[in-house]
């Protein structure tokens, strides 16, 4: 009987120690993938302010052409 509650005891302890490690590696993907999303926000920021700056650009030229033709006629 001794034995047999020993046995368990060890079987159950292994489970444990397994689902920790499940558990370690489970956070470890986790703080990776949100290092990826917080790398592709920063990423869609900086494009997002090169094309308001883009669009911006292209608004001054676009009036700097009107104005231009307006002076041709």
């Amino acid at each position: 009987m001794t034995i047999q509650v020993d046995d368990e005891h060890v079987s159950i302890q292994n489970q444990k120690d397994q689902l920790n490690q499940r558990l370690k590696t489970a956070k470890r993907q986790m703080d990776g993938a949100e290092q990826e999303i917080e790398r592709l926000e920063n990423s869609k920021r900086k494009l997002q302010r090169d094309l308001d700056e883009q669009v911006e650009t292209n608004d001054q030229v676009l009036s700097q052409l009107n104005t231009l033709r307006s002076e041709m006629r």
